[in-house]
């Protein structure tokens, strides 16, 4: 029998997390993933990913703005159920993932009730989501190859600030990031997810500094 490739196993757990997501009625919609030779590399990203994704690059961009330029060309992956959104994408090479970007922006804003079509019409009154009125955008990076001073091999960014590089224990798969954005942003803890576990990168300098770090 032939061995399954790294790239197709993730793919795989993709889209079971995906279904697993849509059955508990937390996303309403998605895009698949796609997956493109690149000499003897593979880069996994969204299947609808265009040149307007480039926005992602530009650090002098407001949430609100990058928010409304990566929905409008459908430049995402998930979409929750309160209009928030989820990009990933990542570099594999051999049964490594070298490099790999997450995003996920959420821009309180007061729905209409015949948009929210699920869990239970996301169980947020019109008051709530009133106050709920500044833009969240967290960016989490890896490169496996990154060897600059001050800037960890796995990090998380907030708000697009340009030198904003809280160091990371590891590279943070797409599947522990959904884990964290459902636990923090939604409060559910009723969703298992099932996570893939990396090599450590922290650096024992970063390991003294403020990080993010988890048990396996």
């Amino acid at each position: 029998m032939a061995k399954t490739s790294f790239a197709k196993t993730l793919i795989e757990t993709y889209k079971n997390i995906i279904n697993i997501l849509y059955d508990k009625k937390i996303i309403i919609d998605y895009n698949e993933l796609s997956e493109k030779d690149v000499g003897h590399k593979k880069i996994i990203e969204f299947c609808t990913k265009d040149n307007s994704s480039q926005c992602l690059m530009d650090p002098s961009i407001i949430a609100t703005d990058l928010y409304s330029q990566l929905y409008s060309h459908r430049q995402f992956n998930i979409e929750f159920v309160d209009g928030s959104i989820l990009l990933f994408q990542c570099t594999i090479e051999g049964k490594k993932i070298i490099k790999q970007r997450m995003v996920f922006i959420k821009i309180y804003e007061s729905l209409p009730q015949e948009d929210v079509e699920s869990w239970e019409a996301y169980q947020v009154s019109d008051a709530e989501k009133t106050q709920l009125s500044f833009p969240i955008l967290l960016r989490t990076d890896y490169n496996f190859n990154e060897n600059k001073e001050y800037h960890p091999i796995s990090h998380l960014t907030i708000s697009n600030i340009e030198n904003c590089r809280i160091p990371i224990k590891a590279n943070l798969g797409f599947d522990r990031f959904i884990e964290f954005v459902l636990h923090q942003f939604f409060h559910r803890f009723d969703i298992p997810i099932p996570k893939m576990n990396y090599d450590i990168t922290i650096k024992d300098v970063e390991r003294k500094k403020v990080h993010v770090n988890w048990e396996n």
